[in-house]
């Protein structure tokens, strides 16, 4: 699973590995696209396991 830290929370540096980036989850939380795909694929994994129900707007 993927562990975003948030001492890794400079602008322009990914929260997953730290390395520099310019892609946000919600234009002010930076994933590089290495750790953005393995957030998204946890997440996908989890709810296929019935783990995470979403509601509303997902």
């Amino acid at each position: 699973m993927t562990v975003i830290y948030d001492s890794f929370g400079v602008p322009g540096n990914c929260r997953g590995c730290g390395g520099k980036t310019h892609w946000h989850i919600n234009g002010d939380y930076p994933l590089c696209p290495k750790c953005m795909r393995e957030l998204v694929c946890e997440v996908k994994n989890l709810a296929e396991r019935g783990f995470l129900n979403f509601d509303g707007d997902a």
